[in-house]
């Protein structure tokens, strides 16, 4: 499932010309889980999502890329979100159960039922998911909306 999101982003990266898309695969596999869930649980529609060309500012990650795609792009929009056509009848459990094997698995020196805190991560934070819900996450005024990805997570397993 996951390997439907790597095809998809190369397609894109070929049409555009992006040459550094894959700098930022993770962050836009898990705008796409995350997309997904909320078009799930209703606070998104999907056929306006999918019909959007815009990235949707769910996380501060995603608005800095976004930004970063627009320039790259000279006012062509990139439209990503047209990858959830293909991902509508998945079940984001199975699909971020996929994604928490493809991310990097970062250094633990601890047991799995000990507790964890993680401050103020900024660079591959979704590494360090903890799916054990055992780990807190000290983060920094400004960030807040991407740790509500975690909470999403947590939600879906």
């Amino acid at each position: 499932m996951i390997n439907i999101i790597i095809d998809e982003l190369k397609i894109l990266e070929n049409r555009y010309k992006i040459k550094n898309i894959w700098i930022y695969d993770k962050i836009l596999i898990v705008y796409l889980i995350y997309l997904k869930y909320l078009c799930d649980s209703g606070e998104y529609q999907y056929d306006e999502v999918i019909e959007s060309n815009q990235f949707y500012n769910i996380t501060y990650d995603i608005k800095f890329i976004g930004r970063y795609f627009n320039r790259c792009l000279d006012g062509d929009l990139l439209s990503i979100n047209r990858i959830l056509t293909k991902l509508k009848d998945i079940d984001v459990k199975d699909l971020l159960n996929e994604f928490l094997d493809y991310r990097d698995r970062v250094i633990y020196f601890h047991n799995d039922k000990d507790k964890i805190l993680y401050d103020n991560l900024k660079v591959n934070k979704y590494d360090y998911y903890c799916d054990k819900g055992n780990a807190t996450y000290v983060i920094r005024k400004g960030y807040e909306d991407n740790y509500k990805v975690f909470q999403a997570f947590d939600k879906i397993l």
